[in-house]
C-alpha cells in the first residue's frame, strides 16, 4: 500500500486498516461505489480524491476498455517491465515462504503454516474453500492455492460462527464441489456444530471441517493487549475469558454426531489424516480434523 501512487477502492467499506498500513500522502485515492457516501455508517473517514457513484460491474469493464484505448507503445513497455519486477518479487516471497514452512514442518504444537501447506496438497480444481480461521486467515492466503475465481469465501463481518453454515450452504449450492471449511476453534464453537452437521446429514451435504485449534480466543487476547499494552493481562499472563477447551473435545463431539473425526498433534501425521478425511467426505460422510496449532500469547516471545 505505501508504494502505490494510485489506489482504486471498489465497493469496499474498509479499504485499509490505518494502524497497519496506509497509502502514501501523495497517492491518489479513487472510489467506485454504489453508495460512496456510506449512508448507513455513522462514520466513514477514509480520504478520497475522486468519488464515483456507479455499479462496479459496469464501471470496471468501462474503465478497463478506456485504459486499453489510451495505452501507447511506451506504456506497454513500462507495464512489461513492471510485470517482470513484480513477478520476481512474488517468486522471492514464495521461496521465503517455502523455506519457512520447511523449518516449521516438525514443530509442536503444529505450526499454522505447516497445517496450511498440508491443506494445499489436498486442494484440487473441484475444491471450494470456506474460511473463518480469523487470526490465521493471512496464513491461508499465503499458503493455499487461491488462483481460481469463486473457490474461496470468507465473511468480512465482525462476528464469529459464519463458517459452518456457509459451508453447508456452499455444498447445497454446488453439490459437485468438495467443500472444505477451515475455522478457528472459537469459530467452530460459535457455528453451532450440532445443528450444522445435523442439517448436513439430513440434506446429504457432506463437507470437511478443518479446525485450527490454538485453544484460545487469540484475536481477543490480541485486542486486550492492544487496548492495554501495559495492563494486568500482560503483567500476569492472565487473559480473562480467552481460554477454550483442550483437545480432543471437538473431535469427540463430532464423533458423537456420526462424523469421521481425528485430533492431530503430531505434524508428521497431518498429511495422511487430511487425505483420509477427504476420502471420507467424497464417499458421503462429513469429517472433522482438529489440528492442535501453535499460538502463544501475543505478548510472549514466539522464538
Amino acid at each position: 500500500m505505501p508504494q502505490a501512487d494510485c489506489v482504486l477502492v471498489v465497493d469496499h467499506d474498509v479499504p485499509w486498516v490505518p494502524s497497519q498500513s496506509v497509502p502514501a500522502p501523495e497517492a491518489k485515492i479513487i472510489q467506485v461505489d454504489n453508495d460512496p457516501l456510506k449512508r448507513d455508517m455513522p462514520l466513514w473517514g477514509f480520504p478520497v480524491d475522486l468519488s464515483i457513484q456507479a455499479d462496479s460491474c459496469l464501471a470496471v469493464d468501462a474503465l478497463a476498455e478506456e485504459i486499453r484505448s489510451r495505452l501507447t507503445s511506451s506504456d506497454f513497455l513500462r507495464i512489461a517491465e513492471r510485470r517482470r519486477k513484480v513477478t520476481a518479487e512474488h517468486q522471492a516471497q514464495a521461496t521465503r515462504r517455502k523455506d519457512r514452512v520447511l523449518e516449521l514442518s516438525a514443530s509442536t504444537p503444529i505450526a499454522p503454516e505447516w497445517a496450511a501447506q498440508c491443506l494445499s496438497e489436498i486442494i484440487g480444481e473441484d475444491t471450494l474453500i470456506v474460511g473463518e480461521a480469523v487470526t490465521n486467515g493471512p496464513v491461508l492466503w499465503n499458503y493455499l492455492p487461491l488462483d481460481t475465481p469463486g473457490s474461496y469465501y470468507q465473511s468480512l463481518g465482525s462476528g464469529l460462527g459464519w463458517g459452518l453454515g456457509a459451508a453447508l450452504g456452499a455444498k447445497l449450492a454446488s453439490p459437485s464441489k468438495t467443500v472444505i471449511c477451515i475455522v478457528g476453534d472459537g469459530s467452530w464453537v460459535f457455528g453451532n456444530p450440532i445443528v450444522a452437521y445435523w442439517a448436513a446429514e439430513q440434506n446429504g451435504c457432506p463437507f470437511l471441517t478443518v479446525i485450527f485449534n490454538n485453544q484460545q480466543y487469540y484475536a481477543t487476547a490480541e485486542a486486550i493487549l492492544s487496548a492495554a499494552p501495559n495492563g494486568s493481562a500482560k503483567k500476569t499472563g492472565n487473559y480473562p475469558a480467552c481460554d477454550l477447551p483442550k483437545s480432543p473435545m471437538y473431535s469427540r463431539v463430532s464423533e458423537a454426531l456420526g462424523l469421521w473425526s481425528r485430533t492431530v498433534e503430531d505434524p508428521a501425521e497431518l498429511p495422511g489424516v487430511l487425505r483420509e478425511a477427504l476420502l471420507q467426505v467424497r464417499s458421503g460422510r462429513s469429517a472433522v480434523v482438529d489440528i492442535c496449532v501453535s499460538a502463544p500469547r501475543p505478548d510472549r516471545d514466539e522464538s
